[in-house]
């Protein structure tokens, strides 16, 4: 259950951020130090609103499976 409510949380974060933020970066996950290179305008917030629907829809999935 606490999986659960942590997921809808940071579901709730990640529209949040893909609303109202506006500065999105990306990197190259192997290095971690290369998170300053600037996301493509027509792909930063569709892929964080993406991402925060399925942390939301996931989070909701196992506190109602439980």
């Amino acid at each position: 259950m606490f999986v659960a409510i942590t997921l809808i949380i940071a579901g709730c974060a990640v529209l949040a951020v893909a609303t109202f933020g506006k500065n999105f970066s990306v990197g190259d996950a192997d290095a971690m130090t290369s998170w300053d290179r600037p996301r493509s305008r027509w792909s930063r917030r569709p892929v964080s609103l993406i991402a925060g629907l399925m942390l939301l829809g996931i989070g909701i999935k196992s506190l109602i499976s439980n």
